[in-house]
């Protein structure tokens, strides 16, 4: 029997547009493709209560839930997908009306920054190249400033050592006596750290470092997003699930969002290696 393992492709939908089933493939322990295998899907939400082996219409998150019927084949890991169906617009479209590519540097350590021609856009994603060798990435950030909401990001990477994949928000002011930050970060096999910050004062900053429970370079689809209660809390979540509190040193002033790959120092032992960080969609939803 062979094992086979689900791989997301496409898990954001415009509402206005079929199918709004997500798009995936299987792949064995070598990972190569397997094209044969017959499975079927069942359809749930919680937020809403759908129930059915029918894809959903209307806007909401959701599971699909994959079943193997062939005897040949077995599933490992994860059996089930989750999904958006976005009101306005694809995530995707979003990203290209409302972000912008940058050319910025952060830090001393050496690191080459980010380069807007490091960043393209496909039909299906935005890919982030990222130079080993120099240690330059790329990035983008957003044209408008976001209040306290929920922000959402699916995206993939295949980067190893001494690159870090990242999504935050920021604002800076008062030559960083204002410093609000809010960040998912991760580098290496299977390291994050999740952090919020209030000012560049150590003691206004809280740092969670942690270890996900998949490997990071595997260049499979994950979702991360982080809920913001401003001066409250920052929820953390992968793939749906809660990973994360941080309740010090919560942020109130609006903030930029950041989405990118670049080299920092403590990312870990710089390779040579040319690498790509895709991200697929970008979903906000305000808390206000």
């Amino acid at each position: 029997m062979t094992q086979v393992t689900i791989v997301p492709d496409v898990v954001a939908f415009e509402v206005d547009k079929l199918p709004h089933a997500p798009t995936f493939h299987f792949v064995d322990k070598n990972n190569k493709v397997v094209e044969d295998v017959e499975y079927s899907i069942h359809y749930t939400s919680e937020n809403n209560g759908y129930d059915s082996d029918e894809a959903p219409s209307l806007p909401e998150y959701y599971a699909a839930t994959i079943t193997v019927l062939d005897d040949r084949y077995q599933l490992i890991g994860k059996n089930w997908i989750v999904f958006h169906i976005d009101p306005r617009k694809d995530g995707l479209d979003y990203i290209v009306e409302n972000f912008k590519p940058v050319d910025a540097r952060w830090g001393n350590d050496g690191n080459g920054g980010v380069y807007m021609n490091n960043v393209s856009l496909n039909d299906n994603n935005i890919t982030f190249r990222v130079d080993g060798e120099t240690r330059t990435g790329g990035a983008i950030v957003s044209n408008d400033l976001y209040s306290q909401g929920s922000f959402e990001f699916v995206a993939s990477t295949n980067a190893k050592s001494g690159v870090c994949m990242a999504f935050w928000t920021f604002f800076y002011a008062n030559a960083g006596e204002i410093n609000s930050e809010i960040d998912f970060e991760l580098f290496g096999q299977n390291s994050i750290i999740y952090s919020s910050y209030t000012s560049e004062a150590i003691d206004k900053q809280t740092h969670v470092y942690d270890n996900v429970g998949f490997n990071i370079p595997d260049n499979k689809i994950h979702t991360y997003r982080f809920d913001w209660y401003a001066g409250e809390r920052v929820e953390f979540y992968i793939d749906e699930v809660l990973v994360c509190t941080i309740t010090e040193n919560v942020p109130v002033t609006p903030m930029n969002v950041w989405i990118g790959s670049w080299c920092p120092i403590w990312a870990g032992e710089p390779t040579n290696e040319k690498s790509e960080m895709t991200l697929y969609s970008f979903t906000y939803k305000s808390f206000d």
